[in-house]
């Protein structure tokens, strides 16, 4: 019984982040559409897209950081943030290349097509690339920055160590996840 509650506030929690993050990338995908639109006015399609980029991603770091993942921003998760969306960036730029190119989409809804496919790939490296000190600290690493073990906001962390305790112990492996 504990053990589904427990899979159930997990699951919870994630989908309030997940919203958090949809809300967060709503706010910042508006004002991305909106120079695009305006940038290939007189710029070629492609270039418009990689301009709003640099913006997006300071602030996709803060935003997330604070309101989304409740995590402090420190030099490593900061770098791994700014890494991962330069590989999203690329990958955008792939879909919207196919989409464009090959398949046909104009220009002006292109963007739509690789929201919807860059969004859960992007939620996933996002709180990945923000816990990076979390998974650090519990290996041995370092954790300067990060919120202290009693912060409340910091529960999905301890949460976590709970469930790696409870995998690797024998006797629950009926609780695996999977």
């Amino acid at each position: 019984m504990q053990a589904n509650q427990t899979k159930l506030n997990g699951l919870l929690r994630l989908a309030r982040s997940f919203l958090g993050f949809v809300s967060v990338g709503a706010v910042n995908t508006v004002l991305s559409i909106l120079l695009y639109e305006m940038l290939i006015l007189f710029l070629p399609y492609w270039l418009a897209y990689l301009i709003p980029f640099p913006v997006s991603i300071a602030f996709l770091l803060y935003a997330n950081a604070n309101f989304v993942f409740g995590r402090a921003v420190t030099l490593r998760s900061a770098v791994a943030f700014t890494f991962f969306y330069i590989a999203s960036c690329a990958a955008g730029f792939l879909v919207i290349t196919v989409l464009v190119g090959l398949i046909g989409v104009p220009p002006a809804f292109a963007p739509i097509g690789v929201l919807a496919i860059m969004t859960p790939i992007n939620f996933v490296g996002s709180r990945l690339a923000l816990r990076l000190d979390t998974r650090l600290a519990a290996s041995g690493g370092t954790r300067r920055g990060v919120r202290r073990a009693d912060d409340p906001q910091d529960d999905d962390r301890r949460d976590d160590e709970h469930r790696i305790d409870r995998i690797s112990d024998p006797s629950h492996r009926d609780t695996q996840i999977h």
